[in-house]
């Protein structure tokens, strides 16, 4: 987590899970996915949460409710391989990109494959570009 706490000035972390991994293995295998290590390692931490990162609102949802989320949109009718992970809060959700090594990915809520924006293949390079705003450069 010391990686990571100059980026959340005004963004507000969740207590963590006492059962964390319990949900990291319901997702994985619910979508036969190996998450990411330092997603993993940030959500057991903390559990997700809300608010600005630089001028970008970011929310990760918690373990508890990644499998509804993304049964919900049924992302994977339309992104197979892809797991929602959290939004901006409007337009585009944040997601882990499975086709792609594993790398977080920002996508509009159309689900449109044309229309994913990489981000990076860390969490902490995600976090870097969500600071610098720079979630729309290509």
């Amino acid at each position: 987590m010391e990686n990571y706490e100059s980026f959340f000035g005004e963004f507000n972390l969740e207590d963590p899970l006492e059962n964390a991994s319990f949900h990291v293995t319901r997702i994985e295998d619910r979508f036969n996915i190996k998450l990411p290590s330092d997603y993993v390692e940030f959500m057991e931490k903390c559990n997700g949460g809300e608010g600005f990162i630089g001028e970008n609102y970011l929310i990760l949802y918690p373990l508890n409710e990644i499998i509804e989320a993304n049964e919900d949109y049924e992302v994977a009718k339309y992104l197979p391989n892809v797991l929602l992970i959290g939004s901006n809060g409007g337009g585009e959700a944040i997601a882990i990109d499975f086709n792609k090594l594993k790398k977080y990915i920002i996508v509009p809520f159309l689900f449109e494959e044309e229309a994913i924006l990489e981000q990076s293949y860390s969490l902490e390079g995600f976090f870097l570009r969500t600071l610098h705003n720079e979630w729309f450069d290509a």
